[in-house]
């Protein structure tokens, strides 16, 4: 795997981290328990990313993947910053929740309810607010561009397994052109559910094998399914398809399983479980 895909790779990694760390207080997201835990996580995260580029050296900079960068963040930041309130019907319902869980200091969920089945807006955010002590509501317009900005690079990686660096960015630069990505701000936990799924593609087709990639594999499906339902789907669609070619058949059938079970359980605790009849 590249040292970019890894970094990729990991941030999706940190993202998941952080949401078992609030899983696992959920029921006393208190500022004096969640401030350091998340900044834990974060260290440990950083603290990979060192070991990654091991023995440390001025690292070697990527212009096509900083060019998309800056140009998803000049492309979806700007929703976020126009106006005086949130923009989008579905994101006030999502800075609902959130509000929600920051106020009782426990995780929102309201059975039956589709967005409190996400943790991409009701606990991300409010550890995220916990830890920076940004205003609520600018916090939440901002947020979900900052971290979805990543995806166009995403798509560079995987399109330059296949194609010259050129067409790669080619196609990184049509993603930020599409008002869906324009509009981030307000579709967060879609979003999310979307990096995910493409951060599972990049590193399936990493040319990593064994046990590494298959708990890598696992823990961006978890992720998945945390952040958002409909997404998870997909994501176990793919990890089905991705049993047909031998290369990835033996590290996909864990995460497949894992992703799977793992829908199916958390759909049942949030109340959610309509919807596999509904799908399936």
């Amino acid at each position: 795997m590249r040292t970019l895909d890894k970094y990729l790779v990991g941030f999706g990694i940190w993202i998941v981290l952080i949401y078992l760390t609030g899983l696992v207080t959920s029921t006393t997201l208190r500022e004096e328990i969640t401030i350091p835990l998340f900044w834990m996580v974060t260290f440990c995260y950083v603290y990979c990313l060192v070991l990654v580029s091991w023995p440390l050296k001025m690292p070697k900079i990527n212009w096509w993947a900083l060019g998309l960068l800056v140009i998803g963040l000049t492309m979806a930041l700007p929703l976020a910053l126009i106006g005086e309130h949130i923009l989008g019907a579905d994101a006030h319902r999502e800075y609902y929740t959130f509000m929600q869980t920051d106020i009782t200091d426990e995780l929102y969920i309201r059975h039956g309810y589709l967005i409190t089945g996400c943790l991409s807006v009701t606990l991300l955010p409010t550890l995220f607010q916990d830890a920076v002590g940004a205003e609520h509501e600018q916090l939440f317009r901002a947020l979900y561009p900052v971290l979805f900005s990543i995806f166009p690079v995403v798509v560079y990686a995987i399109a330059r397994k296949f194609v010259s660096n050129f067409y790669a960015f080619a196609a990184g630069l049509v993603v930020t052109l599409q008002p869906m990505f324009i509009w981030t701000t307000a579709s967060a936990r879609t979003s999310l559910g979307t990096l995910f799924i493409a951060l599972t593609i990049l590193a399936l087709l990493s040319e990593e094998n064994g046990w590494k990639k298959t708990v890598v594999l696992s823990l961006l499906g978890v992720g998945c399914f945390l952040s958002h339902y409909t997404s998870a789907f997909i994501l176990i669609a793919i990890l089905a398809c991705s049993l047909l070619p031998r290369v990835t058949r033996w590290v996909s059938i864990l995460p497949l399983f894992i992703t799977a079970l793992g829908t199916y359980y958390w759909l049942q605790h949030t109340g959610l479980d309509w919807m596999l009849t509904r799908y399936f």
